[in-house]
């Protein structure tokens, strides 16, 4: 097992996070709402800005200087920021998000906007208005702000300001997934090889800039993650009630943050039965009390609201009618999930919702590009898909070396990741059987099986490093080339 790293060095400080938001609000309000400026200089700034970090980068990884890796993950992190919030800045929150519409229609734009002008929460569980408020209600909050120093006081224009709170949770995400890796006892080579995976994966990009509740929910719902390796190693009230917090939070965010609970319910089960071996079990008995006592108020309370006001059940999600042109049940199961049909990854080179039917097709597809079309060549496109279809077979290769042969690796690293990841693929499988349409295929609800391989790849090139054979050298720059391409590619793609 990698030698335990000290504390200050996987936390980083409140600080860390108030200055990524004066860093989201500034780019917003400089390049959007002041400047303005345009999309094509946007994406001049966020390759030049990427492009500095890589020349950087590349004397600090070929230096001989110990900690290397970890000026080497400041750099990543830097540039994951900079391609984040340039995104934001340069597109607006119409053209690529999900169930977003507009004023009146009931979206997640119309939900911001009700709580903007009237300040009470929705008097319906009409289309979007279902799902919790909390992110509604903090956009609905910056908006206002904004609204007190924006002179043109058009609303789709103002409105635009509600970007920076998905922005800000994307952003966020870096320091939490530097701080999980790190809990789990990785080491800096490995936590880089990581980090640079999800830097750079293009959903995060896509998730800065959607005002819908995905963005923010992930936040939580790593955090939740994070805590709960962080309480697996030292058992303290305080780490659990932040667990508590963060599956609170984010069910008043999206309900589907639930999912976490998967991964924590086992980690508690663990603990508690380790106490009673050792005769101690009452003070986790009591933490777990304490838990409940944050998590259920502040996780349940709209979902029992809206069953007292609307009676819908508890479980209630909107759903399509089988007539709508998304349907895609009328394909077989060994259509939708037991084949891999090449051509149809290549052409189209983006997601069709409305004629695609393979899983893994579109997994594949919209991990990159999600669910729009680009107006760009397949020269430009064509890169980043195979390149990243590589990626995902690395590090499903990468998952599997870890489980077999990386047997010091943290537990939760090596087994407890593989849990989360089949929570996550085991509910979206059955969510795809039971609500079989095209945009129920988009990735984003597996984005942390997405963080799971990257830390697989993670651990599994950095112990090939270790082994320090040629085969296995050979294996780990091969490795690094193909994360370094998906990185380049998916920079070139978005910031050109």
């Amino acid at each position: 097992m990698s030698k335990r790293p000290q504390r200050h060095e996987i936390i980083p400080s409140i600080w860390t996070y108030a200055a990524i938001a004066f860093f989201v609000i500034a780019a917003y309000a400089v390049g959007g709402a002041w400047l303005s400026v345009e999309e094509s200089k946007m994406r001049a700034i966020m390759l030049f800005g990427a492009g500095v970090c890589a020349v950087v980068s590349l004397p600090v990884l070929f230096g001989r200087k110990t900690q290397k890796w970890e000026s080497l993950i400041l750099l990543i992190i830097l540039a994951g920021l900079v391609m984040r919030a340039g995104y934001m800045v340069y597109t607006t929150i119409g053209a690529r998000g999900h169930d977003i519409v507009g004023i009146g229609e009931s979206g997640h734009l119309d939900y911001a906007y009700q709580l903007f002008t009237t300040g009470k929460l929705p008097q319906t569980y009409k289309y979007q208005f279902y799902h919790p408020p909390l992110n509604a209600i903090l956009e609905a909050i910056v908006v206002k702000v904004f609204s007190w120093f924006q002179t043109n006081q058009d609303l789709h224009q103002l409105f635009e300001a509600a970007k920076i709170i998905p922005c800000f949770a994307s952003c966020a995400l870096l320091p939490v997934f530097y701080s999980l890796f790190r809990e789990l006892r990785m080491s800096p080579r490995a936590t880089a090889l990581a980090l640079a995976v999800l830097a750079f994966q293009p959903t995060f990009f896509l998730f800065s800039a959607s005002i819908n509740n995905d963005s923010l929910m992930l936040l939580f719902y790593m955090i939740a993650v994070l805590y709960t390796v962080r309480w697996y190693n030292e058992p303290t009230l305080k780490n659990i009630l932040m667990i508590a917090l963060a599956i609170g939070l984010g069910m008043s965010t999206k309900f589907s943050v639930l999912t976490v609970a998967g991964f924590t319910a086992p980690v508690f089960l663990l603990i508690l039965i380790r106490r009673m071996r050792e005769k101690n079990p009452l003070p986790v008995v009591g933490q777990f009390a304490a838990f409940g006592a944050v998590c259920l108020p502040l996780g349940l309370w709209y979902t029992i609201r809206n069953h007292i006001l609307f009676h819908i059940p508890f479980d209630y999600i909107y759903t399509l009618s089988r007539s709508d042109e998304l349907y895609c049940g009328s394909r077989s199961i060994a259509e939708r999930f037991l084949t891999f049909p090449i051509r149809q990854l290549l052409v189209p080179l983006y997601c069709k919702p409305y004629s695609d039917y393979n899983i893994w097709v579109y997994i594949a597809k919209c991990a990159v590009f999600g669910e729009y079309s680009f107006e760009r060549s397949a020269m430009a496109a064509l890169p980043l898909t195979l390149s990243n279809l590589l990626l995902i077979g690395l590090s499903i290769l990468a998952a599997i070396y870890v489980l077999v042969r990386c047997k010091e690796t943290h537990l939760l690293a090596r087994f407890g990741l593989f849990w989360l990841w089949l929570i996550q693929m085991g509910a979206y499988l059955a969510f795809n059987l039971q609500y079989p349409f095209g945009c129920t295929m988009d990735v984003r609800y597996i984005v942390p099986t997405i963080i799971v391989g990257a830390a697989y790849l993670g651990i599994a090139l950095d112990h090939l490093k270790d082994r320090n054979t040629p085969a296995a050298n050979l294996l780990f720059y091969f490795g690094v080339a193909v994360i370094a391409v998906v990185a380049a590619a998916s920079t070139l793609f978005y910031a050109t």
